[in-house]
């Protein structure tokens, strides 16, 4: 191989599609695939790409691995098909927000986004043969206007940053310590995995107590513990409600009626917490 050659594979940019996968055969691996053959390779290729793949070319199965994080973060472009809402297709969507680099979405017409990220530029694609022609002029054109030497900063990650719902300590300078926001980030993304986890199981949690005291307060830890023992609660959950760490709202896993009302009062008083009981 020449050297002009060698050069020109180099310089071959990277893309990684992030997709829903759904079981080998399925329908959703089926049409999902159909998309990235048909049309997401094929545009890319014209467009200077060389390496293309998706997640279920780099593994087989289990977590996100490192491989998969690693392209997420640092592929030139990435491009997520929202079709279907799906968690994990969520997830690597929020690491790419969060490198802050270029990234396109396409979605299935009849997918309902979700509010932080349905004002975001997408192209809906209807998944017929009309459809596909459509998609490919789609993304021609959105590829071709993509800056690579730009920070892509306008998406949900960016602007809970900007609003402080993240990043609570900024230092002298101004500027968000990088260890810091990556970590936060992380505890954002593992809270809303257990936020959808909660979702499905909603009817466990009969009762939502919003407590007007500081989480890490010896006397707010005693109160949480006395209603496990109390209410013989396995666990109970915690959801902070505001910044400044004065508000903690607490859902049990117990049945609500006027007894278990009354030991909620009980201990709240007993311990010096004042709080709000939402049925």
């Amino acid at each position: 191989m020449s050297e002009e050659q060698k050069k020109s594979v180099t310089s071959k940019k990277k893309c990684f599609i992030i997709t829903p996968i759904g079981e080998d055969g399925s329908e959703t691996f089926r049409m999902a695939k159909g998309v990235i053959e048909s049309v997401i390779k094929p545009i890319l290729r014209k467009n200077g790409f060389g390496d293309i793949k998706p997640a279920y070319e780099i593994l087989e199965s289990g977590m996100i691995g490192n491989q998969i994080v690693d392209r997420i973060v640092n592929d030139d472009l990435v491009i997520a098909n929202l079709t279907g809402n799906n968690p994990n297709v969520m997830y690597e969507l929020a690491i790419r927000h969060a490198a802050a680099k270029p990234i396109i979405h396409i979605c299935e017409f009849g997918t309902k986004l979700p509010f932080d990220i349905k004002d975001n530029r997408t192209i809906f694609y209807k998944n017929d043969m009309l459809g596909t022609k459509e998609l490919m002029e789609g993304l021609d054109r959105f590829v071709k206007t993509v800056d690579y030497r730009k920070e892509y900063m306008d998406n949900p990650i960016y602007s809970g940053i900007r609003t402080g719902r993240i990043l609570k300590n900024l230092d002298e300078s101004g500027k968000e310590n990088e260890a810091q926001l990556l970590q936060q980030i992380i505890n954002l993304l593992n809270n809303q995995q257990k936020n959808m986890v909660r979702n499905q199981y909603k009817e466990n949690y009969c009762i939502e107590i919003d407590c007007f005291a500081n989480y890490e307060d010896e006397n707010f830890v005693a109160f949480i513990n006395d209603l496990c023992k109390n209410l013989h609660c396995d666990h109970i959950e915690a959801f902070m409600k505001d910044i400044n760490i004065s508000r903690v709202s607490i859902e049990l896993s117990h049945t609500a009626n006027s007894a278990v009302y009354q030991i909620i009062r009980h201990l709240a008083e007993q311990h010096g917490i004042d709080f709000n009981i939402a049925i």
